[in-house]
């Protein structure tokens, strides 16, 4: 916490925090989308402070008007550039089978959500949100190795020891 302000949100301090002890040796960059003044000026931190490939700040119009629609078109396309010039490979069916793939997780998530709401499972909240924490952080093709989205969810699989 020492590299940031007192009124930077708890969540953007973690993060920092974790890439600072070497939790997110495995990124090659971190790409940002404007949410807060707090969340741009964090790229500027995690630039100075965490060695990536990349960091790149991606503006979100205000606006939903033609121009603004494309200047976006614009900014998503030095994006692709980016990657691409750290050996990313974009293409429109790889981003397809990207989306696919983080529905899926949503989808167990909120399948586990509804079966703990319904009183089927006995997760405290902590551990209900440390399985969630694990489908926006693991790999997800190991997250989802061998499930559907139809598939019930059963507590067996999901048993974590804390």
């Amino acid at each position: 916490y020492q590299h940031v302000p007192d009124f930077i949100c708890p969540y953007m301090k973690r993060a920092l925090e974790k890439a600072l002890d070497g939790q997110y040796n495995f990124l090659s960059g971190l790409v940002q989308g404007y949410t807060c003044d707090a969340a741009c000026g964090m790229v500027n931190v995690w630039k100075d402070a965490v060695k990536l490939e990349i960091l790149h700040s991606v503006p979100i119009p205000y606006n939903n008007t033609p121009e603004s629609g494309t200047y976006f078109k614009s900014v998503l396309c030095e994006l692709i550039q980016t990657l691409d010039a750290i050996g990313g490979n974009f293409s429109e069916s790889s981003l397809s089978d990207s989306l696919d793939l983080y529905q899926q997780i949503r989808l167990l998530q909120y399948q586990l959500y509804q079966q703990r709401y319904n009183g089927k499972f006995g997760f405290t909240a902590t551990e209900f949100m440390t399985i969630i924490d694990a489908g926006c952080q693991m790999f997800v093709c190991k997250v989802l190795r061998g499930f559907a989205p139809s598939d019930p969810i059963s507590p067996r699989i999901f048993r974590i020891h804390f």
